[in-house]
């Protein structure tokens, strides 16, 4: 299995995300994913139009997302540019149809085909793209095993590492670590504080001395595992970190409990939500807030079963309702 990197990505990133697709396919909760929304009842229309028009398949085609995301501190309202590597198995030549099967115009970039995602989105429903989401977010053909979503002014930086021309941006430190552990998580989620100079729960926390923090999650075979750590300036700012997030568990438990919240059916009689919570551990350890939980992987397949039954069930009455409407 591949070491978790960064390489792809401009340098800056304020935040790292890691998911790999087929590392979740390799578990069981992965197996369980697959065999309850493989059904074709479960695409959107622009999942069938990407499926019937470019052959792609996300669940069967799909390896490994990277992205990154860059806080521009200079702009108005300080802002969010991103990048979002997805390697696959993809067909260029298909995909060059694109222009043909939406109406979304492409355009070269450095010999590379272009489109604007709101004209590919647009032209998959037989829409027309909403003036303002044009132009935040560009389509790139890279090669057969990579194609990326970048904003437009980090086209060419990625362009630039993707050939190697240029550095990609470091790994962070905490990634490596993992690496070096032979830690081998399907999501990483990594945040540097230093590079967020906004409003905003993220902003709040870097005022309140987060440095960085790296949420992890995979699975052991008999349990999920999530893993968070927050590192913090002193160790009284880690400590109020951790009593706020404890206070956090509890009032959402006890809100989960006072509605009878459920993620499954009506007459569900667990609560995930729930089970999660209770199995989630919060402790400060020096400088470093922890917060860890083991999931049974069987409670957790139960909950994607239902989920996926509740969803079913309710696609099957919308489309019943549907065609007894248009009958009448």
């Amino acid at each position: 299995m591949a070491e978790i990197n960064a390489d792809g990505l401009p340098e800056g990133p304020a935040v790292f995300l890691h998911f790999s697709n087929s590392s979740l396919a390799q578990t069981q909760l992965g197996e369980v994913i697959q065999q309850s929304f493989a059904d074709k009842t479960f695409a959107t229309p622009e999942a069938k139009a990407i499926e019937e028009k470019l052959g792609f398949n996300p669940l069967r085609d799909l390896n490994e997302v990277v992205a990154g995301l860059y806080r521009d501190n200079s702009a108005p309202k300080n802002k969010t540019k991103a990048v979002i590597l997805l390697r696959g198995k993809f067909d260029l030549n298909k995909l060059n149809t694109l222009t043909a099967k939406t109406s979304a115009p492409c355009s070269p970039v450095e010999s590379f085909s272009t489109w604007d995602m709101a004209e590919v989105v647009a032209g998959l429903n037989n829409e027309s793209p909403d003036k303002a989401d044009r132009g935040k977010i560009i389509l790139v053909a890279f090669a057969d095993d990579c194609i990326f979503l970048a904003s437009p002014e980090l086209i060419k930086p990625t362009l630039s590492c993707l050939q190697k021309k240029t550095l990609s941006c470091s790994t962070p430190l905490a990634i490596t670590a993992l690496n070096l552990a032979k830690v081998k998580p399907w999501l990483v989620f990594y945040t540097d504080f230093s590079k967020i100079k906004a409003k905003g729960f993220l902003g709040e926390m870097g005022d309140k001395g987060m440095q960085q923090t790296i949420i992890t999650i995979n699975e052991n075979g008999r349990n999920i595992q999530l893993r968070g750590e927050a590192e913090f300036k002193t160790p009284e700012q880690a400590e109020a970190a951790s009593q706020e997030f404890k206070r956090m568990i509890k009032v959402t438990s006890l809100i989960l409990m006072s509605q009878k919240f459920t993620f499954t059916q009506a007459n569900s009689s667990d609560n995930y939500l729930l089970d999660l919570l209770n199995f989630l551990n919060v402790s400060r350890v020096g400088y470093l807030t922890k917060i860890n939980g083991d999931l049974p992987t069987v409670k957790a397949a139960q909950a994607i079963r239902a989920m996926a039954l509740e969803s079913r069930n309710e696609k099957v009455s919308r489309s019943t309702t549907t065609r007894n409407s248009t009958s009448e």
